[in-house]
């Protein structure tokens, strides 16, 4: 099975390769480091590319060193002994699968009509040729065209040819094949990582307090503006401090993310890292470190609002110390001021509890490394389960004995990970009014976005339908966290200095994929080859080929996108020629329009006009989508918008008004006052 993901690295697109390997039924599978490879981006038809072209890099080495003589191997052969893939739940690696599944089944066809041609008598592929050949020169254009082409065009005209016939016949003998053989062709899996399964339950679990909130007497969370909007919010225009509202969000994870900032800042020279870690140590006596949320770290979000509830009044004293301690005075940034406030907000506390809850209950006890996907099928069924008991009973986790009874708060059924949690939350924060609503409601959308998220361990999928036989030579590993892991090797080896990635790939291969005891195993002829093919890819000049192809590929999306900025453009200015031309039907009754509609295309330039004049007006009425309206509808939509329409000029014709009127009163008021002021000199 294989795996990747992609990274980016200074406006740079890599992305790694990674296999496993079950060498016999039941074995323990052995992992290789595939090699990263530059991208010009993470489509999946790129993806996909690269993947033939490491199996093609791959298979050619193999197949001209002296190890080739003995047993060849092609991508077709190659793309068979595949069986699934693992990677995260993007709609981009999700097609990357599906384009995969259907390239392997096409060239295993098109290998399988090869093998049957290769087999015929001489006699019968003259036949064939006799058949098929003409037909096919006649397509692109003749006998006489194709005397006219060079060699070297006849000779790629008849590849395609040969591989048209092949995927032909190919397609005939699968058709014949047993159920059983057929499916070594279509049996390609695919499961998204688990630890991106629970990231997303998390991120799920988060819009479900945001949706319990509205639905309840208590005001929701404080809200954390930054600076620009903390300043608007004040403004006496009530439009900017209301966008400035809408601008701005609290609760747990904007908190987290402001701790982050604050306590473990990845930047060295910012924040509060080490008086934080000076201050805690002070006073708990332990080393201590605020969860990594500056880099968004996997369960930092669950992480942080544990350590913050169980440290409550330490934090709010460190926030105070901070004040206090500055030399120009007491007082606070905008972030520390945020910090400080939502730490006391009950709402953001209440969220900070059902987050560290969920993660005592669902995240910690959810999986164990190096677990093979294809067997957790019924891990997804005992989490939504799970979930449900604690939608019924949330004293699970939140009873005054919850602390006592892990047993029925946590999905294995274990103890807590950190009882000291359950300890602090039973002891002082079941006070919160809101705690048991906002925990169901939390509940509730893990439960359903982990049965989103599972969706390929439904019942009679693929991986459902397995047999026992094929699970013990499949192996897909639960989380991708080796492909995250050589990621992050990526960055620090292109930080540490001018290091290429073909020296990277080859030391990361070297440590990982056991070389040395290989290298032991090859004859001095197969060393010699090696070493021969080393020193021609370092003399190539791939890197700097690449590296032209790359600046190629921009330069050509910059010509298309400049091309389409123009041809919008040009859109927009004849578009609003058509509206300046156009006469708007403003003084006929609806019954006048529905008895002489017009044509469909009339219809659709009123309603531009329509839409173009209350968007200036600043009406709140919404002309509808008519590209495919029907006649009907489109005449409906008219009316509506022509009815908005003359809302919307008498709103402005009123305020016009009011206004002359206004500057009527003032010139009165600047009169008045001139001759009270001459009367007095007098």
């Amino acid at each position: 099975t294989i795996a990747q993901d992609a990274t980016s690295h200074k406006h740079r697109s890599y992305t790694v390769h990674n296999i496993a390997i079950v060498e016999r039924p039941g074995a323990a599978p052995r992992k290789y480091f595939g090699g990263a490879t530059t991208s010009f981006d993470h489509t999946a038809q790129t993806t996909v590319k690269g993947w033939v072209s490491l199996l093609n890099r791959s298979n050619d080495l193999h197949n001209n060193s002296p190890l080739g003589s003995h047993a060849r191997i092609s991508v077709p052969e190659s793309l068979k002994l595949i069986r699934g893939m693992t990677s995260d739940h993007a709609s981009g690696e999700k097609l990357t699968h599906v384009e995969l599944q259907a390239l392997r089944c096409d060239l295993g066809i098109e290998e399988l009509g090869e093998n049957w041609l290769k087999s015929l008598p001489e006699t019968e592929w003259l036949v064939i040729m006799c058949e098929q050949l003409p037909l096919f020169i006649d397509e692109i254009g003749g006998s006489a065209y194709w005397q006219m082409l060079p060699a070297n065009q006849q000779a790629a005209h008849y590849s395609d040819f040969y591989r048209r016939i092949a995927r032909q016949y190919g397609a005939e003998r699968f058709e014949q094949l047993p159920d059983d053989q057929k499916r070594v062709y279509d049996l390609f899996l695919w499961t998204g990582c688990a630890m991106h399964k629970d990231l997303n339950a998390v991120k799920g679990g988060c819009s479900g307090l945001a949706d319990f909130w509205p639905t309840v007497d208590t005001p929701g969370p404080r809200k954390q503006p930054n600076k620009a909007n903390a300043a608007a919010l004040t403004s006496e225009h009530t439009d900017v401090a209301l966008k400035a509202s809408d601008d701005s969000y609290g609760g747990a994870v904007k908190l987290i993310q402001n701790c982050g900032l604050t306590f473990k800042n990845k930047n060295p020279k910012a924040g509060q890292q080490e008086s934080f870690k000076l201050f805690f140590e002070d006073v708990l006596d332990v080393a201590f470190s605020f969860p990594d949320a500056s880099n968004i770290r996997f369960q930092c979000y669950c992480s942080g609002s544990r350590v913050i509830i169980i440290h409550l009044s330490i934090f709010i004293s460190f926030m105070e110390q901070i004040r206090d301690e500055k030399s120009k005075g007491p007082g606070w940034t905008n972030l520390e001021l945020n910090i400080f406030l939502s730490l006391q907000d009950l709402p953001t506390q209440t969220e900070l509890v059902v987050l560290a809850l969920y993660a005592e209950a669902i995240c910690h006890p959810y999986i164990a490394p190096g677990t093979n996907a294809l067997n957790l099928g019924w891990l997804y069924i005992r989490i939504q389960v799970h979930c449900q008991l604690i939608i019924d009973e949330p004293d699970r986790l939140i009873g005054p004995y919850a602390a006592d009874l892990a047993s029925r708060g946590t999905l294995d059924g274990n103890r807590w990970e950190h009882p000291e949690l359950l300890d602090v939350v039973c002891t002082r924060f079941l006070h919160l009014p809101e705690l048991r609503g906002a925990l169901i409601a939390y509940f509730k959308r893990v439960k359903e976005t982990f049965l989103r998220f599972a969706a390929e361990y439904e019942v009679g999928g693929s991986i459902d339908t397995l047999s026992d036989a094929e699970r013990s030579t499949i192996f897909i590993p639960s989380t991708n966290d080796w492909c995250e892991g050589e990621c992050g090797a990526i960055h620090n080896s292109l930080r540490t200095g001018n290091v290429s990635l073909n020296l990277h790939n080859a030391r990361a291969m070297f440590a990982r994929n056991g070389t040395s005891q290989y290298m032991e195993e090859l004859s001095d002829d197969v060393l010699k080859y090696v070493q021969q093919q080393y020193r021609l890819e370092d003399a190539s000049g791939d890197n700097k080929k690449q590296r032209r192809a790359e600046v190629v590929h921009k330069k050509e999306l910059a010509i298309k996108g400049a091309q389409k900025t123009a041809d919008r453009l040009t859109k927009a200015v004849e578009a609003q020629a058509a509206i300046d031309e156009t006469e708007p039907r403003l003084e006929e009754t609806d019954a006048e329009v529905r008895e002489k509609p017009g044509t469909v295309t009339a219809l659709k330039t009123q309603l531009r006009w329509f839409k173009w004049s209350l968007k200036k007006r600043n009406s709140k009425h919404a002309v509808p989508p008519f590209t495919k309206l029907k006649k009907t509808e489109l005449v409906e939509a008219l009316i509506a918008a022509r009815d908005a329409h003359r809302v919307a000029a008498a709103a402005v014709e009123v305020s016009d008004q009011s206004e002359g009127v206004a500057n009527v009163a003032q010139e009165m008021d600047f009169t008045e006052m001139e001759v009270e002021e001459e009367a007095e000199l007098e």
